[in-house]
């Protein structure tokens, strides 16, 4: 399996101060990645979420959810809380995610590499 990671600029510290990081992982994972992608890490600072997926077609689900906003939407809806506007006393909250091209291009190739290996 390959693995490939967005980013997305916001403090951890507020999104798992109410969920265990075991629950965030699960909120992702199963409210915002299609079937077959896997949450496998966060990491603290600008929040990186790295994502795991079986196969090609599982890549081309993420890659447009990405391309068409879809992915910030659900990221936007899960991560961004009353709490956190409440923080940003009237100012916008976005969040921005990040898929570089050249990575999922590579990520593509080496996941059609092995299937045909198969």
């Amino acid at each position: 399996m390959v693995a490939g990671g967005f980013t997305m600029a916001s403090s951890l510290e507020l999104l798992i101060r109410d969920s265990s990081y075991d629950q965030l992982i699960s909120a992702v994972t199963t409210c915002v990645l299609p079937a077959g992608a896997n949450l496998i890490q966060i990491t603290e600072g600008c929040v990186c979420l790295k994502v795991q997926v079986d196969s090609v077609s599982t890549l081309d689900v993420l890659w447009q959810l990405y391309r068409d906003g879809t992915l910030k939407a659900r990221l936007q809806a899960l991560f961004v809380t009353d709490e956190m506007r409440g923080l940003a006393r009237g100012e916008e909250v976005e969040v921005i995610v990040t898929i570089d091209e050249h990575e999922y291009e590579k990520t593509r190739n080496k996941l059609a590499s092995e299937a045909q290996g198969d």
